[in-house]
């Protein structure tokens, strides 16, 4: 058994998932989305594992060209299937956060990759729920995994003091940290607007890419030079990411729409508690003990988390440990069970 991954590497959660996978015995491959290459290498019985189906076609050009990738997606796939091949897909998010030119497509394509797959992944009770009432045909398809922590995966060796002074923030205030893409549906206007609004006598560091300029303009315009707010703009590598994990005490990412959070498990995995929204994923994976979770429809709930955060106490070691019981092994062990009984198995 061979799984053909799109993507196996360059992402962190694919390089543990991947590496989980081999430790399972079996063989995975860094696939190429193309007609010649999937004649080629493709064998009967390999399963075609996607995560981000929508980067095969949502491709820079003109509408006409979007038709024509497009196009050569439902064709490779429809060829991959042809040969023999299973396909798994990954539930990451509902829809592309990065929508197509050409909206239908993004719909059409969610609809063909669940048609296809064989095997659905979704990570735990909250996001099966959501994807089930979105795209119903994904039900006898799901198989429910964790997502994995990043423990050990970052380095981890940096005190706090260090941490704050690489960042150049104040040593004495309470910070709280955005940290990723930086994009609109993770509403980091919003909590820079709320930051604003609030009397604390803290610091919020917004650290990541911004992929949209006029969005970094309007981050930078709304942050409006206040002293307390930190914006160091640009691609965190690995070995920088503890500087920023490792200097905060609370990580926030106050989302308008969410199926799955890698913010949310790279948090805990530091020691970090998270304050986000109340919706299905952070249900399941934020404890009372690693974070703040506010209602999603309350205009004043971030506001009021961000009080209720430094006016607590959290224990990173306490966090830790309940990171630990999201394992990529576990979430491997769960998908080759199922690879090898070619249907949803519970492990």
């Amino acid at each position: 058994m061979r799984i053909i991954a799109f993507p196996k590497t360059g992402i962190s959660y694919n390089d543990c998932f991947s590496a989980a996978l081999q430790d399972e015995g079996v063989e995975v491959i860094e696939g190429v989305f193309s007609g010649g290459w999937l004649y080629q290498n493709l064998r009967r019985g390999d399963w075609l594992h996607m995560h981000w189906p929508s980067f095969a076609y949502n491709k820079p050009g003109s509408k006409v060209r979007q038709c024509l990738w497009f196009a050569r997606f439902v064709t490779l796939l429809l060829m991959a299937r042809a040969k023999g091949a299973q396909l798994a897909w990954t539930a990451h998010n509902l829809l592309p956060h990065d929508r197509c030119q050409i909206p239908a497509f993004d719909i059409l394509g969610r609809h063909l990759v669940i048609l296809l797959s064989r095997l659905i992944l979704v990570h735990g009770p909250g996001p099966a729920e959501a994807l089930q009432a979105r795209f119903p045909g994904v039900r006898n398809k799901l198989v429910l995994i964790p997502h994995g922590h990043w423990i050990g995966y970052y380095k981890s060796d940096l005190s706090k003091d260090e941490a704050r002074r690489f960042l150049a923030v104040p040593q004495d205030k309470p910070l709280f940290l955005f940290i990723g893409l930086c994009k609109p549906y993770k509403n980091l206007h919003e909590l820079v607007a709320t930051f604003l609004r609030s009397d604390l006598d803290a610091t919020l560091v917004v650290a990541g890419k911004f992929s949209d300029v006029g969005y970094r303009n309007q981050i930078v315009e709304l942050a409006g030079g206040d002293p307390r707010i930190h914006i160091r703009e640009g691609f965190i590598p690995d070995d920088q990411m503890q500087h920023h994990l490792k200097a905060c005490d609370y990580v926030v990412v106050p989302y308008r729409e969410i199926l799955t959070s890698g913010t949310a498990m790279l948090a805990l995995s530091f020691g970090r508690p998270l304050i986000s929204v109340d919706f299905g994923f952070l249900r399941d994976v934020i404890s009372a003990e690693s974070g703040i979770l506010f209602p999603h429809d309350d205009p004043d709930g971030l506001a009021r988390a961000l009080a209720e955060a430094v006016s607590r106490s959290f224990d990173e070691e306490q966090i830790i440990r309940h990171a630990r019981q999201f394992s990529f092994a576990q979430a491997a062990s769960s998908f080759v069970r199922s690879l090898q009984a070619g249907k949803p198995v519970v492990v």
